[in-house]
Parts: C-alpha cells; sequence; structure tokens
C-alpha cells in the first residue's frame, strides 16, 4: 500500500478511536496517546509512518507540533506486556515485596493465526528486557475454524508448536534436575536458569479463542514445573488480543498522572 494510503488509513483509525474513548471519558481531554507497536514493526519508518498518521488525525492533545509529538509514545511490545499484568511489580509477577533482589523471569507467547512468537522477559523492579526471542516456522492460517477436538492438521499444526517451543526452552533453560555447579568454578560456563524459576507466563495475540483453548494444554505440559497450579502462573486475565491495548492504556495513564519526560528508548 502507498504510503500515504497507509497514513490515511491510519489516521481514521486513529482519529475514531480517539473519538471513542474521549465519548466514554466525557469532558476529560486526551492528554496523552500511547501506541503498542507490534514485534514486527521494527524500522524507523514504519514508526514514522504511524507518528505521522497521529499527528495528521490532529490529535488535539497539544496547539504546537512539537508539543503534539511529544506526547504520542511508542511502547514495544514487551512493555506493553509489563504495564498490562504489572509484571514490573513482584505482586503482578505473584512474589513478596523485595523480590528484586535477583532478576525475575516471565515468558511472553504471542499466538496469532499463523505464527507463534516467544520471549523470555528478564524483569527488574519496572523494567524487563528481552534476552532470548524464537518465532516458530510458518505455522499457515487454520484450513477450517478450530474446534475443541484436533484433526489431523491441526495436530500436526500443534506438534509443530511444541517441537519448536521445547528446542527454543532446553537451549535458554536448565533441566531442573541437573546438579548445581559452585558459581566459583573457573572452568563453569555461565549457568542458565531452570524453569522452574519462570514467574509467569503471559499470552497475547489474534488467534481466535478456540485456538487459545487447544494451546493451553500444550503450555501446561511445557511448563509444567513451574511452581504453583497453572491458574497462578499462567497470565490470560485480559483478552489475549487487547493485551497490547491495555499496556498502551496503563502506559498513557500512568505518563498522565506523573508527568514523566519523554524516553527516547521506546520510540
Amino acid at each position: 500500500m502507498p504510503r500515504f494510503s497507509t497514513i490515511a488509513s491510519l489516521k481514521i483509525i486513529l482519529s475514531d478511536i480517539r473519538h471513542a474513548a474521549e465519548a466514554v471519558l466525557g469532558s476529560y481531554p486526551t492528554e496523552h496517546i500511547s501506541i503498542a507497536l507490534p514485534n514486527e514493526i521494527s524500522t524507523f519508518t514504519n514508526k514514522n509512518i504511524i507518528l505521522e498518521a497521529a499527528l495528521a488525525a490532529r490529535v488535539g492533545i497539544a496547539r504546537r507540533p512539537r508539543e503534539t509529538e511529544d506526547r504520542i509514545h511508542f511502547i514495544k511490545h514487551k512493555d506493553a506486556l509489563q504495564y498490562a499484568y504489572d509484571l514490573g511489580t513482584c505482586a503482578g509477577l505473584g512474589q513478596v515485596v523485595g523480590c528484586f533482589d535477583k532478576t525475575q523471569i516471565a515468558i511472553s507467547v504471542d499466538y496469532h493465526e499463523d505464527s507463534l512468537d516467544v520471549m523470555i522477559l528478564d524483569v527488574t523492579e519496572g523494567r524487563c528486557s528481552v534476552s532470548g526471542s524464537m518465532s516458530s516456522p510458518d505455522l499457515g492460517s487454520p484450513k477450517h475454524s478450530e474446534n475443541a477436538t484436533l484433526n489431523d492438521a491441526q495436530q500436526s499444526r500443534y506438534t509443530l508448536i511444541w517441537t519448536t517451543l521445547d528446542s527454543f526452552m532446553k537451549s535458554h533453560f536448565a533441566p531442573d534436575e541437573d546438579e548445581d555447579i559452585p558459581p566459583s568454578d573457573p572452568t563453569t560456563p555461565i549457568q542458565r536458569p531452570r524453569r522452574s524459576d519462570i514467574r509467569a507466563v503471559v499470552l497475547s495475540g489474534d488467534a481466535s479463542s478456540q485456538g487459545f483453548e487447544n494451546l493451553r494444554p500444550f503450555l501446561q505440559a511445557m511448563f509444567s514445573d513451574l511452581v504453583g497450579s497453572h491458574d497462578e502462573w499462567l497470565r490470560e486475565s485480559i483478552e489475549p488480543s487487547w493485551v497490547a491495548a491495555v499496556g498502551a492504556a496503563k502506559h498513557a495513564k500512568r505518563r498522565t498522572q506523573h508527568g514523566l519526560p519523554g524516553r527516547h528508548d521506546e520510540l
């Protein structure tokens, strides 16, 4: 799609979203706009197209263009997950106060009709970084609507997801049955974390609700070493397709409440 057509389409979408939000909020003005970017949007050109569309939408949050630009924030997918589920807090990770005396670990599972993206998130207080990631081979769109009883094609789809995810986990995490090696041993390579160190598995993506239902038992088996029941570590209280939007909304609210200065590492 030509650049001007893309900007025009995004302008309409962003304007409609702003008007819908302000209709709910009543007399409250729009002060900050946060846009959560999917993992696949990583180039400056793509981000700049979205910024141009937001500015063209005349979002009404400042009179001078530079002030308007300073109040439009892009956040990465990992940060949207953090804000949506408060992963940067001990409570959000299901841990006691003071848990950040060491880095905590969360897993992001971003599931779509034709792909599965996984990230290992190293979480410290108020921040998270990606220490490992994988994208599944092209899964292809399901030939038929997914149902509770998997047909042969769907079984093959989830077998591919399992083998790809299992290989990724084995390359980044040590089995829990491994004996500890004294860290003082100079010949010891950097020790990998164990699967039981994972505090949360966060679901996101626009796969169908039945698709997530079908994926869930595979995740429960994959992360069976985690402490507690899956209800304790699986984060799915937010509709997966809305997780990034909820994270962006919480980010905008935080900036409005605390008046945080612009941080260019989010752009």
